[in-house]
C-alpha cells in the first residue's frame, strides 16, 4: 500500500489488475504484489502455505493496513474470508514447480 504510485507504470498496471478501480484501504492505495517493484518471486519449488488475515472487528467489510515482510499491505476483511476461496475450509497450498 502507498501514499502515490512510483509513476503511471504501477497505477495503470493496478487499474488493469483491480478492473479498472483504483482500491484503497486505511486511505493508501493497494498495489498488486505482482505490480510492486519491492517484491519478489518466491521461486525455491516445493509446496508453501500462503497465509491470509483478517482482523477482528465489528465491521464484516473491513480490512486494515498491516507491515509484512517489511512492506506495508492490507487484510483480507471477514467477508472476504467467508466467502472467497480463503476461507480456512478452502485452503491449500500453493506449489511451484522444479
Amino acid at each position: 500500500m502507498v501514499d502515490e504510485f512510483v509513476d503511471e507504470e504501477e497505477r495503470d498496471k493496478s487499474l488493469e489488475i483491480h478492473d479498472g478501480k483504483l482500491c484503497m484501504t486505511d486511505n493508501k492505495y493497494r498495489v498488486p504484489s505482482c505490480v510492486d517493484k519491492r517484491t519478489t518471486v518466491y521461486e525455491i519449488p516445493g509446496s508453501h502455505k500462503i497465509y491470509h488475515l483478517a482482523l477482528e472487528n465489528d465491521d464484516y467489510y473491513e480490512n486494515y493496513g498491516i507491515f509484512a515482510n517489511g512492506l506495508l499491505v492490507e487484510t483480507a476483511s471477514k467477508r472476504s474470508m467467508d466467502t472467497t476461496s480463503m476461507s480456512s475450509t478452502k485452503l491449500g497450498s500453493s506449489k511451484l514447480e522444479e
